[in-house]
């Protein structure tokens, strides 16, 4: 039987994430988004996604910001809508 090289896991685990945050973020078609707003080539972000190049580290700061930027602008939203009908 055959494992997985613990760098292989580490990759795997870092661009899930990378997914899971694209996705949360701009929905199904994330890559193209989510490079535009790291300075990235959506190329780049699909051979993250495909485990082809790792990941840097920088990214999860970025990420981060990103999602908090997002909820942020969510929740302003749902403060002003709290109570009205659109």
């Amino acid at each position: 039987m055959l494992t997985a090289k613990p760098y292989r896991t580490a990759r795997s685990e870092r661009a899930a994430r990378v997914a899971a945050a694209g996705e949360a973020l701009y929905g199904p078609r994330w890559q193209t988004s989510l490079a535009r707003d790291l300075g990235v080539a959506a190329r780049t972000v699909q051979r993250w996604h495909a485990g082809d190049r790792v990941v840097p580290s920088r990214v999860a700061g970025e990420l981060r910001e990103l999602l908090v930027e997002r909820r942020v602008g969510i929740d302003a939203l749902l403060a002003e809508l709290s109570g009205r009908q659109l």
